[in-house]
């Protein structure tokens, strides 16, 4: 009698941690954000909800779903932010430019050295001017997203930190979709001013990666 009642409590035991080990397995759906477009200068915003019901959905779907929420928020309005205090001791300075396809569009990558944040201000203009000269700049495309870095691409003794070897051309354009050109409108008074022309408006997004260098990338959607 002992066994039998023995192996009725190790029974009930296997099987209540059999139905534990498949609720935790379980899989859990991802349902795809759905976005605000930008109305009035305000950018898009995204929510994505989850799901606790078993994953229907391919592996493909979960992706997109991630890619579209990754890729908000957007915008065509003009911006403006400033860098945050911080520790920095160095005065930054900007140290290169450089392009590259993205999974959310064009990317223009700003390198900054010895800063932690960059304040900048960003927005669409129908003409680049030289910043100081005030003279016109030829921009190839329908418009120009002028971005004014608040650094300097020169140091506190004057020599240059970035000297573009050819400033109409920043860098090499012919694997982006949008992005005409990059054009370098010059550095004055603490400001460096860059012109990225493009085939036509389109929303855009500014990301600032702290590091080493701290990275300002802005990616036009395509």
């Amino acid at each position: 009698m002992t066994g039998i009642l023995g192996s009725s409590r190790m029974g009930m035991i296997a099987a209540m941690l059999v139905l534990s080990g498949v609720a935790a397995c379980a899989p859990t759906s991802t349902v795809s954000p759905s976005a605000s477009s930008a109305t009035n200068g305000t950018s898009a915003s995204a929510t994505t909800p989850t799901s606790t019901q078993p994953a229907t959905t391919s592996q493909s779907a979960t992706t997109s779903a991630t890619t579209a929420a990754s890729c908000a928020p957007v915008a065509t309005a003009s911006a403006s932010t400033t860098a945050t205090p911080g520790t920095d001791v160095a005065r930054p300075t900007l140290t290169g430019v450089t392009a590259a396809t993205g999974p959310c569009g064009d990317r223009v990558i700003f390198q900054v050295a010895g800063a932690s944040s960059v304040g900048y201000r960003i927005g669409y203009a129908d003409q680049l001017l030289g910043i100081g000269s005030g003279l016109p700049i030829d921009v190839q495309g329908t418009r120009v997203l002028v971005i004014n870095l608040e650094v300097p691409a020169y140091d506190d003794a004057g020599q240059a930190t970035y000297d573009p070897k050819d400033p109409k051309n920043l860098v090499d354009v012919s694997a982006l979709a949008s992005v005409r050109q990059v054009a370098w409108a010059g550095s004055f008074e603490g400001h460096s001013l860059v012109g990225i022309g493009v085939d036509t408006v389109r929303p855009y997004s500014v990301t600032v990666v702290p590091g080493q260098p701290t990275r300002v990338i802005v990616e036009i959607a395509p």
